[in-house]
């Protein structure tokens, strides 16, 4: 059965054709919420804030499971809304949903535009455009997808006008454009983008003077309501009008190239599949967030793509790394070099890509001031990196998966003849070192870090030790160690994510949901929190979910295993757990964890 959503304007669907009205205002609160995130898994407690806001009733959690059921049968036996381990999740084509065939064909125009096909670009935007039936969402009774969502979207379509109305200007069209920029100076008064447009536009049709009382009514605007004055594309746009530039001048000069990203000190091994779809997804969308475990190579692979793309004002790189939540605008400007300036003022006008290392531990303030930002710097990109997902609006995830196999031999062999230059890879010892690399779980850290201690240790010796793989890959000196990685994810779980983790490290060979509801549940964990609990720590880069079998399956890596079983023992929980182990009612028979 084929069905339509509609979300830019009033909520609509048909299901075959035939529209559906859908009366209940939880209903259309719940179905926004997952087309919003459409082919994308919402975790419950995004809808239970989506729905109810910070503090939602009791016993919401089971009223959404009811409401999703409801929605299901509203929208007739073939309802693409499905269940998952983590949340719930709408499956449907991309031009199923007006929102989805609108990010596409934006997404179409700016690729026509880099590709120098400007007409192609105009019609995809006419296109994403005439989508539009009023304010996205403007029937749906949800004061957080309003305040949180719907400004987005706003903004995403007002970047949509801005390039068409360039693109216009840019093919002869000043004329043509001029009424309606008359209408959206009047409809966004501080929208500095488009009082320039205007002005070009008046100037290119010999209506000097008009340009320049355009700049002296927006000028008046910004002093008085913010205190500010006009930005740079503004100032241009007065300075061209008073030099009488030829109407065919459009570009003002450029800027010098700009950044602050280091250069390499070691090579870059691998990862030739994850670039080439970060930079596609770079080109599609201004938010891109590198997620992936502790120690998974996320910043070295971000500064790769990074100086591998040139921006007119340059690229920057802000580590979060020691930032509090109070802080992550000012380490973002103090990375800029801003002094005295506010942050946006300095971006607005600005084509740069910024990148912002080490974000997991301030994932929401960081959200929110990366939001802020991308809303008001149209030529703004930001290149993230996190253990877990940011939950800013228009964020676009990239997992960075393990090394594979090959990776990480040529990783450690790339690393080892640092630390001892005589060492080569041998058919000899080739077979030792992808152990090492299996044993290490073929962690980009751990793998250099083992090639380090080839200075005082053969292979060999190093595979027979890495029983205590944190006393080994660790040690005084160095900067940054396998514990030391896995501590920072451990802190940024909650008192019953690590309870739970350190419970979960008995299983050696993956479990499934049954399984670990009926081992690891007990005190401050409820068999019904285990659920949400596993979620938390997919999310966090910790567990590894395999949804391709009829049940999930779940799995720590080694090295998180070995970890979360040091923690369980020091919680004296081992003996306890571990006759519960073999006998877990309904669930898996589990085996010893490996050695």
């Amino acid at each position: 059965m084929e069905y339509r959503f509609k979300l830019l304007g009033a909520l609509e669907v048909r299901v075959g054709g035939a529209p559906v009205v859908i009366t209940a205002a939880k209903h259309r609160v719940l179905l926004a919420s997952l087309l919003v995130d459409a082919n994308r898994v919402v975790p419950p407690r995004t809808l239970l804030l989506r729905m109810w806001g910070e503090h939602p009733p009791p016993g919401a959690r089971n009223t959404l499971q009811n409401y999703v059921l409801r929605l299901r049968r509203v929208l007739g036996d073939a309802a693409p809304i499905r269940t998952r381990p983590d949340g719930y999740v709408i499956e449907v084509p991309e031009d199923a949903v007006d929102l989805v065939r609108f990010t596409a064909l934006c997404a179409r125009a700016k690729a026509c535009v880099a590709a120098g096909d400007v007409t192609p670009a105009i019609g995809a935007l006419r296109a994403a455009l005439e989508l539009w039936r009023g304010e996205a969402l403007s029937d749906v009774p949800s004061e957080v997808l309003h305040a949180k969502i719907v400004p987005a979207l706003t903004e995403q379509r007002l970047a949509a006008v801005e390039l068409r109305i360039d693109l216009a200007l840019r093919t002869g069209g000043h004329q043509d454009v001029l009424p309606e920029l008359h209408e959206l100076t009047a409809a966004h008064p501080l929208r500095e983008r488009f009082w320039a447009q205007r002005m070009l536009a008046l100037h290119r049709s010999g209506r000097q003077s008009e340009a320049l009382e355009c700049y002296r009514v927006i000028s008046a605007k910004l002093a008085g309501e913010l205190g500010l004055d006009p930005c740079a594309e503004l100032r241009e746009a007065h300075a061209r009008v008073l030099a009488a530039e030829p109407a065919g001048t459009t570009a003002a000069p450029p800027r010098a190239p700009a950044g602050n990203v280091p250069a390499e000190l070691t090579s870059f091994v691998g990862r030739e599949a994850q670039l080439d779809l970060a930079n596609r997804m770079l080109a599609d969308h201004r938010l891109v967030t590198l997620t992936g475990a502790g120690g998974a190579g996320k910043s070295r692979l971000a500064l790769k793509i990074a100086t591998a793309r040139a921006f007119p004002d340059g690229v920057w790189l802000a580590d979060l790394g020691s930032s509090t939540d109070g802080e992550v605008g000012r380490a973002i400007a103090g990375a800029l070099g801003i002094a005295g300036e506010r942050l946006v003022d300095h971006l607005r006008d600005r084509e740069l890509l910024l990148v912002v290392d080490n974000c997991e531990h301030v994932a929401g303030p960081a959200a929110e001031v990366l939001t802020t930002l991308l809303r008001s710097a149209p030529g703004l990109r930001v290149l993230a990196t996190s253990r877990q997902p940011l939950g800013a609006a228009g964020e676009n995830l990239l997992p960075v998966p393990l090394l594979t196999e090959d990776e990480a031999i040529r990783l450690f062999t790339d690393r080892a003849v640092a630390a001892q230059p005589g060492f080569r890879l041998t058919p000899g010892n080739r077979d030792l070192v992808r152990l090492l690399c299996h044993r290490l779980d073929r962690i980009p850290l751990a793998v250099e870090l083992a090639a380090a201690r080839l200075n005082s240790l053969s292979v060999r010796d190093i595979v027979d030790r890495l029983g205590d793989r944190f006393r080994l890959l660790g040690g005084p000196g160095r900067p940054v160690t396998l514990r030391g990685v896995l501590d920072r994810s451990h802190a940024l779980c909650t008192p019953a994510e690590r309870l739970l983790w350190a419970r979960i490290s008995l299983f050696g060979s993956g479990f499934d949901l049954a399984t670990a509801e009926s081992v690891c549940s007990g005190g401050p964990i409820r068999r019904d929190d285990v659920i949400d609990l596993l979620a938390a720590l997919v999310a966090k880069s910790i567990v590894i979910a395999v949804t391709g079998h009829e049940r999930t399956r779940y799995s720590l890596l080694a090295t998180f295993r070995e970890y979360g079983a040091g923690k369980l023992a020091e919680l004296r929980e081992t003996g306890r757990l571990r006759p519960r182990q073999f006998h877990p009612p309904g669930g898996d028979r589990v085996t010893e964890p490996a050695a």
